[in-house]
């Protein structure tokens, strides 16, 4: 397995999600109320170098990161695309599961799935009479 340092847009993506009100709920509940978005970005991105520096056995860096917004409309399931990069590249170190970065992850992957279009509308519980209406094209 490999690892990278993300680009700092990518973390601008997922924050710019993560500033939406129904999103920071999520955080707040996750343990992460409301806070400045460069010092959860400065986080973030930490959390991503201390897995490349455990997986190279290599000094650890810190980038220097300052939020920026991303323009324009942020897309639920690239959030959620964004989300599974952003963790293959940070897991490597043996704290993972226990870090904050990852419970932000978590609060936000159920952030996003709840913004994807027909979540909403789509029944809590399936039963029999749903079959028709649980149809789906692929």
């Amino acid at each position: 397995m490999s690892a990278f340092l993300v680009d700092a847009a990518h973390i601008d993506y997922l924050l710019t999600f993560a500033q939406s009100p129904r999103v920071r709920d999520e955080l707040t509940w996750a343990g992460h109320p409301d806070t400045d978005a460069t010092v959860l970005g400065e986080m973030l991105w930490a959390e991503n170098a201390r897995s490349v520096a455990y997986r190279y056995r290599a000094p650890e860096i810190r980038p220097a990161y300052t939020f920026r917004r991303w323009p324009g409309p942020v897309n639920p399931v690239w959030v959620l695309k964004a989300i599974a990069c952003y963790e293959y590249q940070s897991c490597e170190h043996p704290e993972w599961q226990q870090s904050a970065a990852y419970r932000i992850m978590r609060a936000l992957e159920g952030a996003a799935i709840a913004a994807l279009p027909g979540w909403a509308e789509a029944p809590w519980g399936i039963a029999r009479d749903d079959r028709v209406k649980a149809r789906v094209r692929v």
